[in-house]
């Protein structure tokens, strides 16, 4: 997955710019993003897929279909 990537290339610099500023800016709660990273941070990518899925399924659900994240 291209963050898994990122987040391993720029490490803190990720977190900052997308953790802290572009999950709250979609409306993320806290706990779920704070999940997130710790999911990405963990070698299993499958489990980082599945719950990046699910996250942004349930961020949509409270925009109402509107998000697009990829």
């Amino acid at each position: 997955m291209a963050q898994k990537v990122m987040y391993e290339r720029f490490g803190e610099d990720f977190i900052v710019n997308f953790v802290a500023k572009a999950l709250p800016e979609a409306h993320c709660p806290p706990e779920l993003a704070e999940q997130y990273y710790q999911k990405l941070q963990g070698n299993d990518i499958k489990a980082f897929r599945s719950f990046y899925q699910s996250l942004i399924e349930k961020i949509r659900q409270q925009q109402n279909g509107s998000l697009v994240f990829r």
